[in-house]
């Protein structure tokens, strides 16, 4: 059983390190990887080590029909507990046009999916830049609708 941890262990570590590799090492090992790193995403690094950043926080408003706002997950430091660490990083990488065009629309489907289990009817949700520390007021940034439940 030792012995396979250590493979797995070895496996993964491999698999890490080809990840970043020059294409002349990468391209020609890759598909001994490409189910775990690229299928499972086990390789996928997701920012967790990105630079933190503290004059903006990432929120994410559920917006009802008529107007309510209610504050579904938010950045700050000071409003997040430990178990929201990854997530938090994660959501901060919005703050990356690039990221929000690639992943924005899926992760705001997300917070729609989720706010219609907790009982609120949401026509839109939205991903809002806030700005701290005396930088100039709020901007949404990225906005999607959210489809009508089928009661």
């Amino acid at each position: 059983m030792l012995a396979l941890g250590a493979l797995f262990i070895a496996y993964h570590l491999a698999a890490m390190l080809l990840k970043s590799a020059p294409p002349a090492l990468h391209d020609p090992l890759w598909p001994l990887f490409e189910t775990y790193g690229d299928g499972l995403r086990m390789t996928a690094r997701f920012g967790v080590f990105a630079r933190y950043t503290p004059h903006t926080s990432v929120a994410v408003y559920g917006v009802e029909a008529d107007g309510r706002r209610h504050l579904l997950s938010h950045s700050s430091p000071a409003r997040r507990g430990a178990a929201d660490e990854r997530i938090t990083k994660i959501q901060r990488k919005f703050l990356q046009e690039e990221t929000r065009e690639l992943f924005g629309q899926a992760y705001l489907a997300y917070f729609c999916r989720t706010a219609r289990e907790r009982g609120l009817e949401l026509q839109r949700t939205e991903l809002e830049l806030e700005r701290e520390l005396g930088d100039a007021g709020s901007e949404v940034v990225l906005s999607a609708s959210c489809p009508r439940s089928r009661e």
